[in-house]
């Protein structure tokens, strides 16, 4: 009996393992599709994202360009249209976790302060010019700073590491200066 016992432990053990190998092998290969269905759908996502916050970074960019080169004496150059506004805020509302919308909001509220602020300082006199100088840049420099604030949030959102991570110190003060003229 013992020997009976043995030969057929011979026989099946081999097929019992096999098959708990083919069967081992066929779930890590399901987790491996799983996975990789996984990675292919983020990169799809990213991608989407990505493409969506370079039109709204875009769309920013041309306001804050427009605000920085403003100079008194010159005509402020008009406020994008309804269209354009419903399709950035589409694309907001889609795509933009809280904080980037709310940031968003903040950039455009901050245009039309400096909007309110310029058409106030095209109205005053020379001399006082000087005095307000201040003033109007102050609400230039809020722009510049909402904007760094939009993509710092948008960065974050997509795991992007930011260039100036590698800048020298000579570098990020050039662009400290900027952002503070």
């Amino acid at each position: 009996m013992n020997a009976a016992a043995i030969a057929i432990a011979g026989i099946a053990a081999p097929t019992l393992l096999g098959g708990f190998g083919l069967w081992l092998q066929h779930r890590a290969g399901q987790a491996s599709r799983v996975h990789a269905r996984k990675l292919a759908q983020d990169e799809r996502l990213f991608r989407v994202k990505a493409d969506a916050y370079e039109q709204i970074l875009g769309a920013l960019h041309a306001r804050e360009r427009a605000v920085r080169r403003w100079h008194p004496g010159e005509q402020l150059p008009p406020p994008p249209n309804d269209d354009e506004m419903a399709r950035l805020d589409a694309i907001v509302g889609i795509f933009a976790p809280d904080d980037v919308r709310y940031a968003v909001t903040a950039f455009g509220d901050a245009v039309f302060a400096f909007r309110a602020r310029a058409g106030q300082f095209a109205t005053l006199a020379p001399p006082q010019r000087l005095e307000r100088g201040e003033y109007l840049e102050e609400g230039r420099s809020a722009v510049i700073k909402h904007l760094l604030r939009i993509e710092r949030l948008m960065r974050d959102d997509l795991g992007v590491v930011p260039m100036s991570a590698t800048w020298s110190d000579e570098e990020s003060r050039s662009v400290e200066e900027f952002t503070t003229r």
